[in-house]
C-alpha cells in the first residue's frame, strides 16, 4: 500500500494506492465512492468496497482511492459541511487519475474509473 497525497484548495487529500506484485505495466482502477462520510484507508476486504478492490487486485489491477475531504488524514472541514460540494470532492480525483498515467507500473491506456452511488456525479 502506498500513501500519497494531492492538494485541493490548499488542503491535503490522502491518496491510497495498492500495487499487485506483478511485473510490467498494469491496468489501474480509480474507485470513486458513494454518498456518506467514511475512510477508504485499510478498507476491510469483507466490506463492499473491499470486495471490489480485492477482485480487481486479484486480476492484476493497481487500485487507487482518494479520501474524502475531512476523512482519514485528509484536510478540510468534515465531509458533511455544506462547503464540501461534489465539485470540491471531484478536484481530488482529477490529479490522481492524471498522475496514474505517469506511473512506470501503470499502463496509461488502461486506466478505469469505478464510480458507485454518488460517485458518477463526482466523476
Amino acid at each position: 500500500m502506498l500513501y500519497e497525497s494531492v492538494t485541493v484548495r490548499g488542503l491535503r487529500r490522502r491518496v491510497i494506492v495498492d500495487r499487485p506484485r506483478r511485473e510490467g505495466r498494469l491496468p489501474a482502477l480509480l474507485l470513486i465512492g458513494g454518498l456518506g462520510c467514511y475512510s477508504l484507508n485499510g478498507t476491510a476486504r469483507r466490506s463492499w468496497y473491499g470486495r471490489i478492490l480485492s477482485a480487481f487486485e486479484e486480476e492484476g489491477f493497481v487500485t487507487m482511492r482518494v479520501e474524502k475531504t475531512g476523512e482519514g488524514d485528509s484536510g478540510g472541514p468534515p465531509c458533511t459541511d455544506l462547503s464540501v460540494t461534489p465539485d470540491v470532492e471531484a478536484e481530488g480525483y482529477s490529479p490522481t487519475c492524471a498522475s496514474s498515467r505517469r506511473r512506470d507500473y501503470v499502463d496509461p491506456t488502461r486506466v478505469f474509473l469505478f464510480a458507485h452511488s454518488l460517485g458518477p456525479l463526482i466523476a
